[in-house]
Order: structure tokens, then sequence, then C-alpha cells
């Protein structure tokens, strides 16, 4: 049926108004769907028609504001992307994440070769001869 439905549904691209999003939805509820089919397998062991038809309206019901959600969500995102200044912040937080990247492991390389030699320091300076265990009389 997929086979059939999908052609239709690449004619509907892209969106650009409700009704041809609303008809690209009811395409796009043909797509082979693993969450799909095992609520077809619960709604078809409910016992009777009526039950399996509340299951899968139950169904859809559940899963349309998830779906709904995403597709408002992807069109602010969109939006966004389109904007001068975002995309001004963003290119400024790339720079900043490189040169953190960079200066990051040459600090800590600096940090870790000096803290050794205070270590070194430390330890000659520091030696004590051991003393000998008192013997018993």
């Amino acid at each position: 049926m997929w086979r059939l439905l999908q052609p239709i549904g690449q004619k509907l691209l892209p969106v650009r108004s409700f009704s041809q999003a609303f008809l690209l939805g009811m395409v796009w509820g043909w797509l082979p769907c693993g969450l799909v089919y095992a609520a077809l397998a619960v709604a078809a062991t409910a016992g009777d028609p009526v039950k399996g038809g509340l299951v899968m309206l139950a169904f859809g019901a559940g899963t349309l504001p998830a779906v709904m959600g995403a597709g408002l969500f992807t069109g602010m995102l969109a939006s966004l992307a389109r904007s001068r200044h975002l995309r001004q912040v963003a290119g400024i937080l790339i720079i900043l994440m490189a040169l953190a990247t960079l200066v990051w492991p040459l600090e800590a390389a600096h940090q870790h070769s000096s803290g050794a030699d205070h270590q070194h320091h430390a330890e000659s300076s520091a030696h004590v001869p051991a003393t000998e265990p008192a013997k018993d009389e």
C-alpha cells in the first residue's frame, strides 16, 4: 500500500499550507511503523471490533501530541535558523569551542609538567633516611 501512496506524499512536499500538511499526514499514516504494528497487535487481541477500534483511537490520540509537537518544534528551529543574529552567535560559539579545544589540552600539559617538577623537588628535599627497627633486648 505504501508503494502506491508514496508518490502522492512526494507531490505534497514541500508543505506550504495547513490543508497540504493535513493531506500529507493522512498519507504518512500509511507509512509502515513498528509502533503502529504493535498497537494493531494489541487491537487484534481486544476481543471485538469496537474495543480494537478504541485501542487504535487511543494509540492515535496518544501519539498525536508528540507528532504535532515534533512538527511545531521543527518549524520553530527552521525559523530560528533563518535568523542572522542566531547564526552569528552560533558561529562565535563554534569558534570559542574550537579555541577551548586547543587551549585546554595545552594548559593541562603545562600544569602537568610544572606540577611534576615541583613534585620531584619536594620528594628529593624531603628524603629522610629510614630508622632501624628497635631490637628486642
